[in-house]
């Protein structure tokens, strides 16, 4: 429900990724208003958010996804930075927020995890 909510809310929210061979469900892609208590800004501006299966890891579906993602974003929103975070032991999301051009800020505690705070400038 929240994320069709989002978009009847925002006009953005997430997608559902298929795997193009067989449409097996691999992940899912978006950006989204959390109000995460985490920067004073942080709730203000959307965050943006990817989960893929294990066995897509290292095959670039994750990274084909996040970059249609950002274009949508680019040709449908205002410009404006975009949030994430991150568990730090988390190499291949760090790898990926790098390439898609999130800036590390600072790591902090969410939920009692150690979680890296990170942002992509307004394009």
């Amino acid at each position: 429900m929240a994320s069709v909510g989002g978009w009847q809310l925002n006009g953005f929210g997430t997608w559902a990724v298929e795997r193009k061979a067989d449409g097996q469900l691999i992940g899912n892609v978006g950006i989204f208003t959390a109000w995460r208590d985490l920067d004073p800004e942080f709730g203000e501006e959307p965050e943006m958010g990817w989960i893929f299966a294990a066995e897509t890891h290292g095959k670039g579906m994750a990274s084909e996804a996040c970059n249609a993602t950002i274009a949508w974003i680019e040709a449908n929103l205002q410009p404006t930075p975009i949030w994430a975070i991150i568990a730090p032991a988390n190499e291949p999301s760090m790898k990926l927020a790098d390439k898609l051009g999130f800036e590390r800020l600072h790591e902090t505690l969410y939920h009692d995890d150690p979680t890296v705070v990170l942002k992509r400038p307004a394009w």
